[in-house]
């Protein structure tokens, strides 16, 4: 499968096998400082959400896929090496199973940990009906038309921090084009409304 196919509910917080040709010399750089670089033809992954980076994987180990086993080798406790989702989008992917986690125990616990965003936060990434607003390689940041009076609608880019009773919270990433009376880094109020049509429509800012 491709990374892009998957959702970053399928990613977040799982295992995968990256396998690696010569042409992914960047990749390659990436895993230089881990041990079995030379009988390797792959990586071990773990994903994550960055809030404000993005979509990440860490770098857990080098690996070999032979006729369908696989060989994880001894991963680097003293590094940290990231791949970010947009290096990898079109990249093959291969998920491992939760047995992997195992072996990586101090540094996932310490991923978890360095990146755990607010209660809040993990609420927006469980409403699904966000899911295709948002930006593949940001999951945090999601498309929102801005009404604002009689002027143009306007599409922008509003990172999700929390919730209200019936609406989600944002702030603004980008400068309205139009005078919408709202500017980048302000905070929003947002939400959906349905149009008569039928169609899911993701709109702020909602007083």
């Amino acid at each position: 499968m491709i990374v892009n196919d998957l959702s970053f509910r399928d990613l977040y917080h799982q295992f995968f096998f990256l396998p690696l040709s010569k042409e992914d010399t960047n990749l390659w750089k990436v895993a230089d400082q881990f041990p079995g670089k030379e009988d390797a033809n792959g990586v071990i992954l773990y994903g994550y959400i960055d809030h404000t980076a993005g979509f990440t994987f860490e770098l857990l180990s080098m690996g070999s896929l032979t006729q369908g086993h696989l060989s994880i080798f001894e991963g680097n406790s003293t590094i940290s090496s990231k791949i970010r989702y947009g290096a990898v989008s079109q990249h093959e992917i291969l998920p491992l199973d939760e047995s992997v986690r195992s072996g990586f125990l101090e540094k996932t616990a310490v991923i978890d940990d360095n990146y755990k965003d607010s209660a809040e936060i993990e609420e927006t990434r469980n409403i699904e009906l966000l899911d295709e607003f948002r930006s593949p390689e940001y999951p945090d940041d999601v498309a929102v038309i801005i009404v604002h009076g009689d002027a143009k609608p306007e599409q922008c880019w509003v990172r999700c921090k929390g919730l209200t009773e019936h609406s989600i919270i944002g702030i603004m990433l980008n400068e309205p084009y139009g005078d919408l009376g709202i500017h980048r880094n302000d905070e929003i109020i947002f939400g959906f409304i349905k149009t008569k049509d039928g169609q899911i429509l993701c709109v702020g800012p909602i007083e």
